[in-house]
């Protein structure tokens, strides 16, 4: 059984998925890579935005009755996967529809001095994508250490500040799922203060001898 292309079902009377009464939609919700996602929940509402049925994929397989032939939306969900809206169209058959859900991911890294390898704390952890759009930002616990949940995989930009220190940027690939883990080494900095002040009237700057 194969996910319908551009978002739209199509019937199927043959698939060996649970089917109930009525106008039936039925199917899998899984990863691109083929593996179900147990205890989705696949919610039915309609083009209003009002809630028709729900059903929490068992072994990765659900099943929901709509009300009448016509267009729905569906949407899936999952913990530690990005949420899915699909359109559907119902006719006067049960409808086999695939969900795919990509999984969300984490990072996970530690900040600490590059002589010494000390930990450093309130260091401001800023994460951004390739558009420069913050994602995420945070500052390190008392051990260096710094959590963010929930990203998109792909490549992002992880900043990190911290007085004393130079500030440091550097390209991270975040994975598809899981925690993707990343040490930050900063290099202590110092902190110059003055004044920038004007020659007064009449002065003459000293040519080189």
């Amino acid at each position: 059984m194969s996910a319908a292309p551009a978002g739209v079902a199509t019937a199927d009377t043959g698939a060996a998925t649970p089917i109930v009464t009525g106008k039936t939609l039925h199917g899998t919700v899984r990863t691109a890579e083929g593996t179900a996602v147990p205890h989705a929940a696949v919610t039915l509402i309609s083009l209003a935005g009002r809630q028709l049925g729900r059903a929490v994929a068992q072994e990765g397989r659900y099943a929901l009755d709509a009300p009448a032939a016509g267009s729905y939306v569906l949407i899936a969900s999952a913990d530690g996967f990005q949420p899915q809206a699909s359109t559907v169209v119902v006719g006067d058959e049960p409808v086999a529809y695939d969900i795919l859900l990509s999984g969300t991911s984490g990072l996970a890294g530690t900040v600490r001095t590059a002589d010494g390898g000390l930990p450093v704390e309130d260091a401001m952890v800023i994460v951004t994508d390739v558009r420069g759009d913050v994602l995420a930002t945070g500052k390190s616990a008392a051990q260096g250490d710094f959590v963010f949940g929930e990203l998109v995989p792909g490549t992002v930009t992880v900043a990190v500040n911290a007085a004393g220190f130079r500030p440091m940027a550097l390209p991270v690939e975040i994975g598809g799922q899981g925690v993707t883990r990343v040490e930050v080494a900063l290099q202590s900095g110092a902190l110059v203060r003055g004044t920038v002040r004007g020659a007064p009237p009449g002065a003459r700057w000293p040519t080189p001898g």
